[in-house]
């Protein structure tokens, strides 16, 4: 008897422990399409504005993908491309994931 509750269990942990698994990649997918620290856009958003004014259309490519959008300088800011499809100030930037 204590054997057959073992051969039960076995798949029971297994279950759990790929669901654990999965569930940590997500958290870190996640956390890996996160604004860089401190609220600063990507070197290559800084870059790709650097010979542009504000209001200029702009594009880069990083390591979390490719983006196009405007030169933008928010108060007290340096002069970035702000991504087209970028959610409102102070919420993250959101890029196109490179294949």
């Amino acid at each position: 008897m204590i054997v057959s509750n073992r051969r039960v269990l076995r798949p029971f942990h297994l279950v759990a422990l790929v669901l654990s698994l999965s569930a940590a990649a997500c958290t870190a997918q996640q956390q890996s399409r996160q604004p860089p620290r401190g609220g600063q856009p990507p070197a290559e958003a800084l870059t790709a504005c650097k010979t542009l004014q504000q209001g200029d259309a702009c594009s880069f490519s990083g390591d979390r993908g490719s983006a196009s959008g405007t030169c933008e300088a928010p108060e007290g800011r340096p002069l970035a491309c702000r991504p087209a499809n970028a959610p409102q100030a102070g919420a993250g930037m959101t890029t196109t994931p490179s294949p």
